[in-house]
C-alpha cells in the first residue's frame, strides 16, 4: 500500500490515504467520500509518503523524480 495525503477542495481536511495505485496518474484530483462533508467531494492530491524513508515528497517534487534519468555504472 502506498500513503498518499489527499485535501477536500470543499472543506480543506487534510487526511491520508492508503491505496495500491500510484495516483500521480490522476492529474492531480480525484473524487471520494469526506466524512466532514458526508458527500462525495474534488480531494487535491498533496503527495506521498516514500515507504522506504517515509520521506514525504509532494507532487512537485514528485512530478520531478519521474523525469529524472539513471545512471548505471
Amino acid at each position: 500500500m502506498t500513503k498518499w495525503m489527499i485535501r477536500c477542495t470543499r472543506c480543506g481536511t487534510e487526511m491520508e490515504f492508503n491505496v495500491a495505485f500510484d495516483l500521480s496518474k490522476l492529474n492531480g484530483h480525484l473524487f471520494i467520500y469526506c466524512n466532514k462533508c458526508k458527500a462525495n467531494t474534488e480531494h487535491d492530491i498533496l503527495g506521498v509518503f516514500d515507504p522506504f524513508t517515509e520521506r514525504f515528497i509532494d507532487k512537485n517534487e514528485l512530478a520531478n523524480l519521474k523525469f529524472k534519468s539513471i545512471e548505471m555504472d
